[in-house]
């Protein structure tokens, strides 16, 4: 597929509410994206499908949200950030992988790409990488540098080396200095953190990855035919 001349956004959880197929047995995913959908973009010149939010949410993520509402706010207007991702798989609610390799198909069968928005720099404060591979995740050298940080640490779920006191962790922020809560700053400097959402999509069937902006910025991950070149 040559490059996209033409993109269409749009959040994964709209694409399958407004645009499964009717007959679709609920709940519908994006296995259930209808051909009709596609040859309607591909009519208007749109090549490229950039799909938000596909990776599976925090539930931490979701507690967050809730605590930003008002309190007379029903608490099912509150949803987890896209880029809070508590692991790098396409959302069960949306299908899984499975799900998301058959809508990249059908997509593909239209001379449509597709592309996942995701954040590089950081991941929710509840990923597995926090517990099983701390080392990725940013952490200040002591507990008494994260205090004289003021509220750019939190304390995490594994010890700091010593086995008394907890690592203190980085929360996500980005180049503006903007600090997410719900969120733990990845590692760049580490090549096995720089590595990792690589090989995870990799893994979830998608093909190639394209740095939209520089490293640690957000990022595109172009999902198209095994022999695409991005």
């Amino acid at each position: 597929m040559p490059p996209p001349r033409l993109l269409y956004e749009i959040r994964a959880d709209v694409l399958v509410s407004a645009h499964a197929a009717p007959a679709a047995a609920p709940p519908a995913t994006l296995r259930d994206v209808p051909d009709s959908f596609f040859a309607s973009l591909r009519a208007r010149g749109v090549d490229a499908l950039h799909v938000l939010g596909a990776f599976e949410r925090s539930a931490l993520g979701l507690e967050h949200a809730e605590a930003q509402l008002p309190p007379a706010a029903p608490r099912e207007l509150a949803c987890a950030s896209p880029f809070c991702v508590a692991d790098y798989v396409c959302a069960a609610s949306l299908g899984g992988d499975a799900a998301l390799r058959a809508l990249r198909a059908r997509a593909n069968a239209h001379g449509i790409a597709v592309i996942l928005d995701f954040v590089a720099n950081h991941v929710a404060r509840d990923h597995h990488w926090l517990r099983e591979h701390p080392a990725l995740i940013e952490r200040a050298p002591s507990a008494a540098a994260a205090i004289a940080a003021r509220g750019r640490f939190f304390a995490g779920p594994v010890d700091s080396g010593d086995g008394e006191a907890p690592s203190f962790f980085a929360y996500g922020s980005d180049a503006a200095g903007n600090v997410f809560c719900d969120t733990a700053q990845v590692s760049l400097r580490s090549p096995d953190a720089r590595a990792a959402p690589l090989e995870r999509r990799m893994k979830c069937g998608l093909s190639a990855l394209t740095h939209a902006q520089a490293a640690g910025k957000k990022s595109a991950l172009v999902a198209s035919a095994p022999s695409a070149r991005v």
